[in-house]
């Protein structure tokens, strides 16, 4: 029995001295300070390692090696007197306390500190000891610095900015809008509670942007959308807002940050502008229209001079025909009784050749239908006409292209038909392209004119003409269907180094007073811009030039392009 009870204490003492001993190897080991004093700070009965050699802090047994720090060295005298006063009044209560400090390093550094001391009991002595475990939280502060200054930063910004910052949570609730939705648009944060943002946007756009919001939020892809609010006047403003957040799993957000600026001066000035250039193209319209006036009035005036002159025959004619047929008529009611009736005859017949009756009775049938010819080409110029001054409309209609080109064809005549030969090749198949009327007439226009300036510029020998071949048909680009127009003329060319900016606004290469250099730019904004088509141009100096503009077929009628 004796042997196993020296054998189990043996194991204990053995398990001590383990213990003992991995205890001091965590002990020197840790980057924490550790400490053990008396109650009253003055002796250290043990420090660690790192408290010796950051603090300088040195145990009476290995006090030898060099000069020894006391506590009251390691701290500013108030923290010290705080210190010793914390564990006179609260360690003998809950015997832990603990704190932050700054102490004074061993080579003259500050180094700020979070503390836990311990008050504890020697039952084999009867005596009570203080352990202080001491971290080095410098960078924790430092990190904690940055923070600060970076959350005030940030909070500087939301406050002065000028754009709304709005923050939404996972259910796209507005939990939080920055201070400049009240310079903004008038809005207090009280105003702002409940719905949020949501009961000042625009009641045409607040349940799209609602959804925008969740949607976003779910698939967690960023947008970029504009819409419109009422400030607290009442005054409509528009903006364009930029999403971003924190993302959880699955690629949600759990937080949505909703950046808005104020675009409205942008949106008057497009505003602006749109009107402006309708202005401008009303005044290019006015100015076709003015340039093609003299000619327009020639092409109306030959069939009224038919009318003038048929009518003027008919009314001659007709009082010819009318003395015949009285005559007749007289011979009629007398022949029966008259006993001179041959002679009565002869008299007939004499007047029938001496009125040239035979010839009136052919050409008064031509006369009505040449008359008849001229009012319907009068009608048809009046017809293209009107068409061509129709006023524009805001939306894209269906057009038949082939139509539009006949017409610009019968307006622009008088330009052409002293200088070209026109030759169509048409496509009566097409089906119509939806499209804003006035501006693809107006396009037309230009390319007309524009190539009888350049079949004008080259010369022409006398005698004959130039030639404009325009062709219409159906083409496929990329899976979208296209109409193709190809107008061709036989004119001057371009020249290769200005082929790169016959597009510009104000660019020409016509003599002074000629051209104004915008009718093929307003070709390239009515194609490109409006339309959405594509625009290229074939040419060779002094033999011809090819304009081929391409208009979607399969584009869904919409609002005119700003």
């Amino acid at each position: 029995m004796k042997q196993l009870l020296h054998s189990l204490n043996f194991k204990i003492q053995n398990h001590r001295e383990i213990s003992d001993q991995a205890l001091a190897t965590v002990l020197e080991e840790t980057r924490d300070f550790v400490i053990l004093t008396d109650e009253s700070l003055q002796e250290v009965y043990f420090s660690n390692s790192t408290a010796q050699k950051v603090l300088g802090i040195i145990d009476r047994l290995d006090s030898s090696h060099q000069t020894p720090r006391a506590l009251r060295d390691v701290y500013n005298l108030e923290s010290f007197e705080t210190l010793l006063k914390s564990i006179q009044e609260h360690l003998g209560q809950d015997r832990v306390w603990r704190g932050e400090a700054l102490l004074h390093g061993v080579s003259g550094e500050m180094i700020p500190v979070s503390q836990q001391i311990h008050l504890h009991d020697d039952p084999s002595t009867g005596l009570n000891f203080v352990s202080l475990v001491i971290r080095d939280i410098a960078k924790l502060k430092k990190t904690q610095e940055t923070l600060q200054k970076q959350e005030e930063f940030y909070r500087l910004i939301t406050e002065n900015t000028s754009d709304l910052i709005s923050l939404f949570d996972s259910s796209g609730d507005n939990i939080y809008s920055s201070p400049s939705y009240n310079r903004l648009l008038g809005f207090s944060s009280s105003d702002l509670e409940s719905q949020g943002i949501y009961k000042y946007i625009h009641k045409d756009d607040r349940e799209r942007v609602r959804n925008i919001v969740r949607s976003t939020i779910q698939s967690g892809k960023e947008v970029i959308l504009r819409y419109r609010m009422m400030n607290k006047s009442e005054t409509v403003l528009h903006f364009e807002a930029t999403t971003g957040g924190i993302r959880k799993n699955k690629g949600h957000l759990e937080r949505l940050i909703f950046v808005s600026r104020d675009i409205t001066a942008q949106v008057q000035q497009r505003e602006e502008r749109r009107l402006l250039q309708l202005h401008h193209l009303h005044a290019q319209k006015m100015e076709s229209i003015g340039q093609l006036a003299a000619g327009v009035a020639h092409e109306m005036n030959t069939p009224i001079q038919y009318f003038g002159d048929n009518l003027r025959f008919i009314r001659d004619s007709f009082s010819d025909l009318a003395s015949i047929l009285k005559s007749y008529y007289k011979h009629l009611q007398s022949s029966l009784n008259d006993v001179n009736h041959p002679l009565t005859q002869n008299h007939l017949y004499r007047m029938w050749d001496d009125l040239d009756t035979e010839f009136l009775l052919e050409e008064i049938p031509k006369s009505i239908d040449q008359s008849l010819k001229g009012v319907s080409n009068l009608a048809h110029i009046v017809g293209a006409m009107k068409e061509f001054s129709h006023p524009g409309t805001d939306n894209k209609i269906p057009l038949d292209i082939n139509t539009a080109i006949e017409n610009t064809l019968t307006i622009a005549r008088n330009e052409w038909k002293y200088i070209a030969d026109i030759s169509l090749d048409l496509d009566y198949q097409l089906p119509q392209i939806n499209c804003l009327p006035d501006e693809i007439l107006q396009m037309l226009l230009n390319l007309v004119i524009n190539a009888c300036h350049a079949i004008e510029e080259k010369g022409l020998v006398s005698g004959q003409k130039g030639s404009i071949k325009i062709a219409t048909k159906e083409v496929e680009l990329q899976s979208q269907r296209f109409v193709e127009l190809r107008l061709s003329d036989s004119g001057v060319g371009i020249p290769a180094e200005a082929r790169d900016r016959i597009f510009e606004p104000f660019f020409t290469t016509k003599p002074v007073g000629k051209g104004t250099g915008q009718g093929l730019a307003i070709v390239h904004n009515v194609v490109i811009d409006k339309h959405s088509g594509q625009l290229h141009v074939e040419s060779k100096e002094s033999e011809g030039t090819t304009f081929v503009v391409c208009l979607p077929i399969d584009n869904l009628p919409n609002l005119k392009s700003k």
